[in-house]
């Protein structure tokens, strides 16, 4: 089952994209007392024409920072997304095209107070005061501008939508049908976090999908459920490896099963004890080998190879780092290469 979790993302540094529009400041406070937008930015910009942010920092730039990051405030919501589902969409290239304009959603955990440019945020006041020596600054998104932008960036998503779901439901083989309703649910919820966005910005409902997100997901099961990996050792078998080679595959949504399968892993694994001039040190150096073939197409996807030491103060210690590292390679970049090859089907 694919494991969804509630996921608080700022839009500032998610969604709303970064560096395509530079920061424009629409005018300088010349006031010499502390202005009233400072208190009250509403008395310049109506909340049902503007969302706001107030910021204040001993630079400008820390000022801006703050303001940026008060009205991303506005922006975070709760909604149930699948990270991973997205990530494999936005790595790779779209039928040749460019990377999706959300790439910034892969690296979207970044504090909104990060010195960024954001898309169609303004610098609407400044305001230095003399007396506190702090920079005031109040930034502003104009509702109706940044409405349009965001309905444009829908709509264009969900042409892509329906084509990649045509193509989908019109393909006969499994792995390339899996392509497509992958890039599907990636888009749909990309456009289902957008739309939550566009909601707060126009006061409108926006968006609603042809196909619910929960019925994709149940076609996405069903077709995961008829491929197959098997699991293998090229020599020795060392069940630890076997085990997070299995945890990699599940993770995907593939079925473990015995030869002859649609896919098949042949790993190997060895490591040998080393010397260090550090005394109370164990080294070992080791080195993993996958093999990845696709029986579906006969295509020898290739070898994976990972030649590392692990270092502990016994060997027992050394041998549970080494364990320990052997995990990540297998759960991120085996796994990151195995869903760059379905993608590219």
């Amino acid at each position: 089952m694919m494991n969804y979790k509630k996921t608080m993302y700022f839009l500032i540094s998610v969604i709303i994209l970064l560096g395509c529009m530079p920061v424009r400041e629409i005018a300088a406070s010349a006031e010499g007392k502390r202005p009233q937008w400072i208190d009250n930015p509403s008395r310049l910009y109506p909340e049902n024409e503007f969302l706001t942010g107030i910021g204040s920092g001993s630079t400008r730039k820390e000022a801006e920072n703050d303001a940026f990051a008060s009205l991303a405030k506005i922006f975070s919501v709760q909604i149930k997304v699948n990270q991973s589902t997205i990530n494999r969409y936005l790595e790779e290239d779209v039928d040749g095209q460019n990377k999706s304009t959300f790439s910034s959603l892969l690296s979207g955990r970044t504090s909104a107070r990060s010195n960024q440019k954001l898309k169609n945020i303004k610098i609407a006041r400044t305001y230095f005061s003399e007396k506190e020596g702090v920079y005031y600054v109040l930034a502003a998104m104009d509702r109706s501008e940044t409405a349009a932008l965001y309905k444009d960036e829908i709509r264009r998503n969900n042409e892509k939508i329906d084509t990649y779901y045509q193509r989908y439901e019109e393909n006969s083989k499994k792995l390339q049908k899996l392509n497509y309703l992958n890039k599907t649910i990636g888009l749909t919820q990309i456009n289902l976090l957008l739309n939550e966005q566009y909601k707060i910005i126009s006061g409108r409902s926006g968006w609603t999908p042809t196909i619910t997100e929960s019925d994709l997901n149940a076609q996405r099961m069903e077709l995961l459920d008829k491929i197959s990996v098997s699991i293998r050792p090229d020599g020795n078998d060392v069940s630890e490896i076997a085990s997070y080679l299995k945890e990699a595959v599940s993770d995907i949504g593939f079925k473990i099963k015995e030869a002859p399968a649609d896919f098949a892993v042949k790993y190997s694994f060895s490591s040998k004890k080393s010397s260090l001039l550090r005394k109370n040190t164990s080294v070992l150096n080791w080195h993993l080998n996958i093999n990845l073939t696709d029986n579906l197409n006969h295509r020898d996807i290739g070898a994976f190879n990972v030649a590392k030491r692990s270092v502990g103060i016994s060997e027992e210690a050394a041998r549970l780092k080494m364990m320990r590292s052997v995990r990540k390679v297998v759960l991120s970049a085996f796994k990151k290469k195995f869903n760059r090859y379905l993608n590219s089907l």
